[in-house]
């Protein structure tokens, strides 16, 4: 079993403070391996599914009329599809990726210029970004490879 779970406490007790997210001091402890108690079963089910994002909830959709229970660590469902909002505009976020050779970090260097973008949290780190797919070619955030690509894609 995941330390993890073994130092989230019992969700029964009114004193018990509840984990979400990422909790650098459990982190900590599971790090040092720190002992926890092994709490008794509060529930029991044929099928466990970690993580409510788009797999897990698939997983959940496919697995209807089975016994099956979902952790999800966040207060809301999604992984990284779910809604934010920034400075009062409210956007969507999607799957994150890379392409070979590409300059991650690029959109976190260069500040927010005039041709609709957005910034979001990542790791506690700030991105800003192109809000709609027909700016990301234009964007000065992207590298010329990057606005490239996505000319050549939309």
């Amino acid at each position: 079993m995941d330390a993890t779970l073994l130092a989230a406490p019992d969700w029964k007790s009114p004193s018990a403070p509840l984990v979400h997210g990422e909790h650098f001091e459990v982190c900590h402890q599971i790090r040092d391996g720190h002992p926890f108690e092994h709490p008794g079963a509060t529930r029991k089910a044929d099928i466990v599914i970690v993580g409510g994002g788009l797999a897990g909830l698939s997983a959940a959709y496919f697995l209807r009329g089975k016994d099956w229970l979902l952790l999800e660590k966040e207060p809301q469902f999604g992984g990284n599809a779910r809604q934010e909002e920034f400075e009062g505009q409210v956007y969507g976020t999607g799957s994150a990726y890379a392409y070979r050779d590409d300059q991650g970090d690029q959109l976190a260097s260069r500040p927010p210029d005039a041709s609709g973008q957005l910034a979001r949290s990542h790791h506690r780190q700030p991105h800003v970004g192109p809000r709609h797919l027909e700016n990301r070619h234009r964007s000065t955030s992207l590298s010329e490879r990057s606005a490239r690509k996505l000319q050549e894609i939309s």
